[in-house]
Parts: structure tokens; sequence; C-alpha cells
């Protein structure tokens, strides 16, 4: 019987078992794309010296996007505690096995914390201004005293959170491209529709 030079055709992987369902492919892809969109937003925000009334537009969808990646955050690790994912691929070292889980451990704390201080910042902000979800209701603000310095304190806080993020689905990104590219081992089509 002839020996297969790939040692992962006929594993769980590729043949299509072990897949997330497609509620959590959903989730995953939708927070993808708005996660882009806001960490472009944010850039524009900080770095393009838009007119004003631009800004406070581009503004206002960054903080309503915010809201949406917090509630789409929720879903996502709802549904994961109610379904349970598949088993962890075992693909690679030790080293790379440790360093995918502390990868996803992070991606999933910072999806969480770079809302939550979005809205901290927000809600301390001394402009005082509604945190409006698309124009169809307000958003309640945290109870936090809407200060100068508590404003400083969360922004530098957020804006370390989303830099750190953004590294973070750099390195899971590229992570994906290589295990489909290179390791051709599957890990990627856990995560797409077929």
């Amino acid at each position: 019987m002839p020996v297969s030079s790939n040692k992962n055709v006929g594993s769980p992987l590729v043949t299509g078992q072990g897949r997330y369902t497609s509620v959590a492919i959903v989730l995953h892809w939708c927070l993808a794309l708005v996660l882009i969109a806001q960490i472009g937003l944010g850039f524009a925000m900080d770095r393009a010296g838009l007119p004003d009334a631009l800004a406070f537009t581009v503004f206002q969808i960054h903080r309503a996007l915010g809201v949406l990646i917090l509630l789409l955050v929720m879903m996502r690790i709802g549904w994961r505690f109610t379904h349970r994912p598949p088993a962890f691929p075992v693909v690679g070292n030790a080293f790379e096995m440790r360093l995918a889980h502390g990868v996803h451990g992070l991606l999933y704390g910072l999806q969480v914390l770079a809302p939550l201080s979005g809205w901290a910042l927000a809600s301390a902000s001394t402009l005082e201004i509604p945190l409006s979800f698309f124009g169809w209701f307000d958003w309640p603000l945290l109870p936090i005293a809407p200060t100068d310095n508590h404003e400083a304190l969360f922004r530098s806080l957020h804006h370390i959170i989303v830099w750190s993020f953004a590294g973070l689905i750099v390195l899971h990104s590229a992570a994906a491209v290589y295990h489909a590219l290179v390791r051709h081992d599957g890990v990627l089509r856990r995560m797409l529709l077929s």
C-alpha cells in the first residue's frame, strides 16, 4: 500500500470533521469584518485630520460599531459556552500549540476589553455626547464621572488595548494563511462555511 506524502491526508481536519458550527463561523467572520472597519475608523479618527463635520460622523459610527462589537462578542461567547467547539487541532510542536492557545485566549479577552474600554472612554468624556447606536437608541453610559483625568486614563487604556488587539489579529491572520498555504493541514477550513 503506497504511503501518502501528506501526513495530514485522512485526518479529521482534512476530511472536514472537527469544524465549528455555522453560527460560530458567521459570528467569527461578522466580528472580523466589523473589527477591521472599526480599526480603520479609529486610525482615521486619530491620524487623518478630517474636517469637523466628517470627524464627528466617523466618531459616532466608531462608537456605534463599538457597541455592535460588544453585542457580537457577547453572542459569540454565549454560543461558545452553550455549543462545544471542536477539539483544538494538534498541529506543530509544543511551543506552537502553547502559542496558538495563548493567542486565542488573548483574542477573546481583547475582544471584550476593547469595546468595554471604549464604552468607559465614552462615559468619561467631558463632552458628554450620548452614545447613539446608529441613531436608533442611546446606549447607556457607565457610571463614571466625566473628568479630564478619567477621559485621559480611559483613552490611553483603550489605545493600548486596541493596538495590542490589532497586533494579535495580524498574528492570527498570518497563522491562518500559514496553515492554509504552507502546512495544508485544514486548520483554516474549520472556520469556513462549506
